[in-house]
């Protein structure tokens, strides 16, 4: 393992995402910043982030990690999309 042992995204609303970060052996705090930055300018300064350590991320019931979640309804982003 290196920097990041695991992770997961969560979106809970259209400008706010949650990382959930189980960090690795190497971690490093300058080079999570210089990642955050880099999410940041492609998801656009708008997009808040809040990073969160776990020593665990739950599993789906199949055992599987799943990256990213999204927690945003359809109509909550039609509606983004027709303003």
């Amino acid at each position: 393992p290196g920097m990041v042992v695991e992770h997961q995204a969560r979106q809970t609303a259209l400008d706010f995402i949650e990382l959930s970060v189980v960090k690795g052996p190497k971690y490093d705090d300058q080079a999570m910043v210089r990642f955050l930055e880099r999410i940041k300018s492609v998801l656009g300064q708008d997009v808040q982030l809040q990073l969160r350590f776990v020593d665990a991320i739950q599993r789906e019931k199949s055992g599987k990690l799943r990256y990213f979640v999204s927690e945003i309804s359809e109509a909550q982003q039609r509606n983004r999309v027709s303003q």
